[in-house]
């Protein structure tokens, strides 16, 4: 088996995340390669790289590239994997040391090209904000769209050409959907041992903060993949309220620290490419399919209904918070 670890300047808690993987139970070293893919790092990360493989010849492997973004390297790290199943750890997260015995034992006793689970939210005091166990329903692929949490059968990869997205925006989400498109071969794992660490000067929580006219197109590239990468299933419910989720998810994200007027612009582009791709919902589908969270449904629900009667400039100036400029 294969851990790919895409790294970018990431030396602050590398070596916690290379210490986890180190530690698993039950899993051979010689079983177990963790593939560390420097993606044109300009700190120290390098040389911690270089340092864990001379310590441990025998398991971890290190790449160098020109910098390409994290999507390229994941795919590149699928590319390079000598391993039969492969699974992804961000560089500032770390797993449970019963991690990855537990996701290879699922996947191999069901035969199955995906196997899932859940994660905790770990902060920087060691509070854990939130803890995550999907649920066995079909619309809970769709819950934990991180391509971590899982472990993927690296041949099934390679056949579907299961790749990950070069975009501002959701990158893994459309990896994550073409892999249920792609196969039924789904493993539940009733377990948690993935800790996705809340870091406010990760990506997600800076460059992802707010929205302005030149983050529509990366957003209505997203929407655009996802319903491609959906195939046969994108006019299904579970697709369809999906992509409504996605688009409601980064209103109020990313929106929630945009001026008004551009999370008006921003809720008017999207939602007209969501009326004019995928309908309306009716009054229960608009409830979410079997195993959504009631979080999701009622913020869902009230961000049509804020639409329907036409209240997303008032919304907008009572929600938005914009980041002073400097």
């Amino acid at each position: 088996m294969t851990v790919i670890v895409p790294v970018y300047n990431g030396a602050t808690y590398l070596a916690r995340c290379l210490d986890s993987l180190l530690a698993q139970e039950g899993f051979p070293s010689d079983d177990l390669e963790i593939l560390l893919l420097d993606d044109g790092s300009t700190d120290s990360s390098g040389t911690i790289i270089d340092r864990y493989h001379q310590a441990h010849p025998q398991c971890v492997r290190g790449l160098q590239h020109p910098n390409m973004g994290v999507a390229a390297t994941r795919n590149r790290g699928i590319d390079e994997a000598r391993g039969v199943y492969v699974m992804f750890v961000d560089q500032d997260d770390w797993v449970d040391s019963t991690y990855c015995r537990t996701f290879y034992d699922a996947i191999v006793a069901s035969g199955a090209d995906v196997a899932y689970g859940g994660y905790r939210r770990p902060d920087e005091a060691g509070r854990v904000r939130v803890t995550v166990t999907p649920g066995r329903d079909f619309y809970a692929r769709f819950i934990v769209v991180a391509a971590w949490a899982k472990i993927h059968s690296r041949a099934f990869l390679l056949e579907h050409g299961v790749r990950f997205l070069s975009n501002k925006y959701g990158e893994d989400t459309v990896f994550t959907v073409a892999e249920i498109a792609a196969t039924s071969a789904w493993q539940h794992i009733d377990y948690v041992g993935y800790n996705w660490f809340f870091n406010t000067a990760s990506v997600s929580n800076t460059s992802q903060q707010g929205l302005t006219p030149d983050d529509t197109a990366p957003l209505l590239t997203l929407l655009n993949e996802i319903r491609g990468a959906a195939a046969a299933l994108r006019d299904t419910v579970e697709v369809r309220y999906y992509l409504l989720r996605t688009i409601v998810f980064y209103l109020l994200f990313s929106g929630r620290h945009s001026t008004p007027r551009d999370f008006v612009n921003a809720q008017s582009a999207l939602f007209h490419w969501y009326k004019t791709h995928c309908g309306a919902l009716s009054a229960r589908e608009l409830m979410g399919p079997p195993g959504e969270t009631t979080q999701a449904r009622m913020a869902i629900l009230a961000m049509v209904i804020v639409d329907r009667l036409r209240l997303t400039a008032l919304f907008a100036r009572i929600y938005c918070r914009p980041q002073p400029k400097g």
